[in-house]
């Protein structure tokens, strides 16, 4: 995946808006998890996994089940592997 193109889906995608929810920095909300350092703390396959199926394990202090759409409906498999791309290189701090 293009780490590059990932950004900007993250950033700017009108069907997804990842920022609405998620925050990177000062950019973004406060309803999911933060996203910097998410590179650091999960795999490939975790990342995969959070985006296809958000509800399989949900960020403590974030409920029993996640407000997130599995993005599969949103994104195209390309994309989906851009945004996990991007979000690798979001380390921690």
């Amino acid at each position: 995946g293009s780490a590059k193109e990932g950004k900007l889906l993250v950033y700017e995608h009108s069907a997804s808006q990842c920022l609405r929810c998620h925050k990177i920095g000062n950019d973004g909300g406060i309803a999911g998890p933060v996203l910097h350092g998410v590179g650091s703390t999960l795999t490939d396959r975790e990342l995969l996994e959070a985006l296809l199926l958000p509800n399989k394990r949900i960020a403590e202090g974030f409920g029993e089940s996640s407000a997130m759409p599995p993005l599969s409906g949103v994104l195209e498999f390309r994309e989906i592997r851009d945004v996990i791309a991007y979000l690798k290189t979001l380390q921690s701090l």
